[in-house]
């Protein structure tokens, strides 16, 4: 099974980070391109890819993302596997100029799914308690 699904450039929206050192889902609509075994969510949970297949299988995330958001801010951003960090995926990023530069982030892991499992990119503002937006989001995934 796989999915790739990506959020486009002219969908970009805030994610609106309130409290600082809080994980927060990545906004953003995303777009299946191709699945097997695999949806993209509904409604509140359009930013999630979600396994379908039956049974339990070790599968390869991959998500790459562009952010913008206040100069100077410093981000982590992290796989989530049904609301929880994926050990090992946090990655720290800092924002060089608002609307200008963009901090580029790829995320991978390895791990076991079961039905309705879903993966989310958790994003968290260090510094202050100021949005960011993804300009660019593409998560995939690959039963290995």
């Amino acid at each position: 099974g796989y999915i790739n699904a990506a959020v486009s450039h002219d969908d970009a929206v805030p994610t609106a980070l309130s409290v600082i050192d809080t994980w927060y889902d990545l906004k953003g609509t995303l777009v299946l391109t191709f699945s097997d075994l695999w949806n993209v969510g509904t409604g509140a949970e359009v930013n999630r890819i979600i396994y379908t297949g039956t049974s339990a299988q070790v599968t390869k995330i991959t998500a790459t993302v562009n952010i913008t958001g206040t100069a100077s801010e410093a981000m982590s951003i992290a796989l989530f596997k049904s609301g929880v960090e994926i050990v090992g995926t946090r990655q720290n990023v800092a924002i060089a100029a608002a609307g200008v530069l963009y901090a580029a982030v790829s995320l991978q892991a390895v791990i076991s799914l079961v039905l309705n499992d879903y993966i989310t990119v958790g994003v968290m503002n260090t510094t202050a308690a100021n949005p960011v937006t993804a300009t660019n989001f593409n998560i995939s995934a690959a039963l290995v």
